[in-house]
């Protein structure tokens, strides 16, 4: 890129108005073309000694910048007489409305030091205040405070100036963090960047980014990020880490639950206790399963076995459980028929055979009637949950109210118990004729 870089010289001569005495400002400038001073205006000729640019001095530099330059920076030697010096760092600044970012005296560039170039200025795209000219045509205000204690005399220095073009490059600054987390099998919606450059503005809308990213399979992607300015000026590149892992929010709650479990269970012989050594053996495996949770590059298969491995483990254990299981079958206290005969021709003679149970304990119980072939033909009484039901009776019929044909019949008592212990030998039988 070419550059273009010019020094001027100006003496200013000035009385700095101290205790009575004032002060003149007289100044000259040499330039070569292209870049160029074209004239030195002084504002304010009388300074205080009180450190401010209030109360400073003040000129006005017109100066002439080829027009496809656009950054600008000035430096300063000390100001000196022959009583002392007043230092450029820190005591000069400058500005102009023809700067985008030191437009007025809020946003002025300070002198760092002592004939040093400043930070730099840049020029507004197309700001000119005389097209009528070559290059362009701007103003810059120059400020110079003076210490509380300077000297009173004339003071002289000299400056520097130059211009180039931009050459500051973009900078990308990435939405959101530079490294993300996501689970397999989701999809990723990247946050993006932004783009901004000292002199183009804000260039979003000119990054090229690119992407690797592949939620199908575990591993860690890149989204990088790049763009350039108008004067081809290439940022530098900048890039998001996507790390894709498995999901293992699953194997998460099994091991809370197993580490619960774990941690309440004691090993012994007594009812509730857990088979001894059983504890250390569940833990190894817990904390194989907490191994895959903490590895970032373990795979969904990995991670699946591992709850697998873990589910499994906590059935073992949990079946080593000391369980004193009630194993004892409910009996019948009273079973009573009435008769071993029944004969319902409604003659008032064995028209019915009443039945009486009653159980051990509460159960779950039915009484059915079966027929020879033992199959069931009427149910006289079902409940969920008795100990002592009210006597039932059978009138020879079916469950369609018809009387059965001539057999013999088995009243059948079914009684099973909470543990699920069922009663047996509960038949009893009888004879049916018409």
């Amino acid at each position: 890129m070419k550059h273009l870089s010019f020094f001027f010289k100006i003496s200013l001569v000035v009385v700095v108005f101290i205790l009575g005495s004032f002060f003149t400002t007289n100044a000259y400038a040499e330039a070569s073309a292209g870049l160029g001073v074209t004239q030195i205006t002084a504002v304010k000729t009388f300074a205080s000694a009180d450190n401010t640019f209030e109360n400073g001095w003040k000129w006005v530099f017109d100066v002439t910048v080829p027009t496809d330059e656009i950054v600008l920076q000035m430096k300063f030697a000390d100001w000196t007489n022959s009583a002392g010096a007043i230092l450029a760092g820190g005591n000069i600044r400058f500005y102009s409305a023809q700067f985008s970012n030191a437009s007025d005296g809020e946003r002025a560039i300070t002198v760092g030091a002592t004939n040093t170039y400043s930070d730099s200025a840049s020029l507004i795209v197309g700001a000119d205040l005389d097209v009528a000219k070559a290059g362009r045509q701007i103003q810059i205000a120059v400020e110079t405070r003076v210490p509380v204690g300077s000297a009173g005399g004339s003071y002289g220095t000299s400056y520097g100036i130059k211009s180039d073009k931009d050459k500051s490059v973009p900078i990308i600054t990435l939405i959101g963090e530079s490294s993300v987390t996501v689970v397999v099998g989701t999809t990723y919606t990247d946050a993006g960047a932004t783009a901004l450059d000292n002199v183009d503005g804000t260039i979003t809308s000119k990054i090229v980014s690119v992407s690797s990213v592949n939620t199908s399979v575990v591993g860690a992607y890149r989204v990088t990020y790049n763009v350039s300015d108008n004067e081809g000026n290439l940022a530098t590149e900048v890039a998001r880490v996507v790390k894709v892992v498995a999901d293992t929010s699953a194997l998460v709650s099994d091991i809370t639950t197993a580490r619960a479990l774990h941690g309440s269970a004691v090993e012994g012989t007594e009812n509730g206790q857990y088979a001894v050594g059983s504890r250390a053996t569940l833990l190894l495996v817990i904390e194989t399963a907490e191994s895959a949770v903490n590895n970032s590059n373990a795979t969904q298969n990995e991670v699946d076995e591992k709850r697998t491995a873990l589910e499994n483990a906590v059935t073992v254990f949990e079946s080593g459980k000391v369980n004193d299981t009630d194993t004892t079958a409910p009996t019948l206290l009273v079973y009573t028929v009435s008769g071993a005969y029944i004969s319902p021709n409604s003659d008032g003679t064995e028209n019915t055979v009443k039945i009486d149970v009653k159980f051990s304990e509460k159960v779950k119980a039915e009484i059915n009637i079966l027929n020879g072939a033992m199959e069931k033909v009427r149910s006289l009484y079902s409940s969920l949950a008795v100990t002592d039901p009210q006597e039932k009776s059978w009138d020879g019929k079916d469950e369609k109210g018809i009387v059965v044909g001539e057999d013999t019949y088995t009243i059948q008592v079914i009684a099973i118990d909470e543990a699920g212990n069922e009663m047996t030998n509960t038949e009893k039988k009888v004879e049916l004729s018409i």
